[in-house]
């Protein structure tokens, strides 16, 4: 899609369901999707969520430097920090590990994170990850800070229920994957008041761009990418407002991530996203796992 250089940011335009969004940083600094985006000039997405005070930033500690990128454009920010107890696929010490969270939270300013959460599945491993799992909740309990993990399946999310205690889940959701659409998961999650943040919502582009701008690996999804292209057509609604309203008529999530490639993608969908109660139906209901899966888009797919 291409966006004019003069669009206007309509703050009248701001739906309050969008008050649920978080601004994704992955796109901050390295090229991210399917058609590998990169935002070559963050400062100015950030001034764009500063005049419409969406504040809440998701990021990691493999994005760089982009707590310190975002504190010196506004001092309104707001930060999810995901946190990997790895470095180059070793095992910190978990005195190293201590230091590099403490760290953060001197760099972040413990008053402006909203939570930390662990980034990779090292809790796998139960007994190798036990020292940094009470670390981090520790330190989160301390400070008042939310405490959870960004996982991918429901196997995950079944051994974190059984064998540590949190506030906070990050799943991948979207059209094409509702793997947590899952009674069991609805009912645990809204029991034990557990925040749910909704992550892939465009599937990494896949549900949002033209279809001849997919790596032609994806040609043999061409029919399950068409009938979402004729379904978005007769509903008289862009994918992209499809995808997101998609997500946020599910009442147990409660927040969704959202990255953007520049300024104008964010202007773009505060002016024009409407909040419709459309009926999906179980069209998109046996989706492939290797299309709904990223980490299954190998080269030959």
């Amino acid at each position: 899609m291409i966006y004019k250089k003069n669009l206007t940011l309509n703050k009248k335009r701001l739906n309050h369901k969008l008050n649920k969004i978080i601004i994704g940083t992955a796109q901050f600094y390295s090229n991210y999707g399917i058609v590998k985006k990169k935002n070559k000039n963050p400062k100015n997405l950030v001034l764009a969520t500063k005049k419409l005070k969406m504040n809440l930033f998701e990021t990691s500690t493999l994005y760089k430097d982009s707590i310190k990128k975002i504190n010196k454009i506004t001092n309104k920010s707001n930060f999810i920090i995901k946190i990997s107890c790895k470095n180059n696929n070793e095992y910190l010490s978990v005195t190293n590990f201590s230091k590099k969270i403490r760290k953060l939270i001197k760099i972040a300013g413990v008053k402006k994170i909203y939570a930390l959460m662990f980034h990779d599945t090292s809790f796998l491993n139960k007994k190798k990850f036990y020292n940094y799992q009470k670390l981090l909740s520790d330190i989160c309990n301390e400070n008042k800070l939310k405490f959870g993990y960004s996982i991918y399946s429901m196997k995950e999310f079944n051994f974190l229920i059984k064998n540590y205690k949190f506030n906070l889940i990050q799943v991948p959701f979207n059209i094409f994957n509702k793997d947590f659409i899952n009674k069991k998961f609805k009912e645990t999650v809204s029991k034990k008041n557990i925040e749910v943040h909704a992550r892939s919502v465009f599937l990494q582009g896949v549900l949002t761009n033209d279809m001849n701008y997919l790596p032609k690996k994806f040609k043999k999804f061409d029919n399950i990418l068409s009938e979402w292209n004729n379904f978005c057509e007769t509903k008289k609604i862009s994918k992209v407002n499809a995808a997101i309203n998609f997500v946020l008529k599910q009442k147990f999530i409660n927040k969704i991530i959202l990255g953007f490639k520049n300024e104008f993608e964010l202007i773009d969908l505060i002016n024009n996203f409407k909040w419709k109660k459309i009926n999906y139906s179980n069209k998109f209901k046996n989706i492939p796992q290797k299309l709904k899966y990223p980490h299954l888009w190998n080269d030959s797919l």
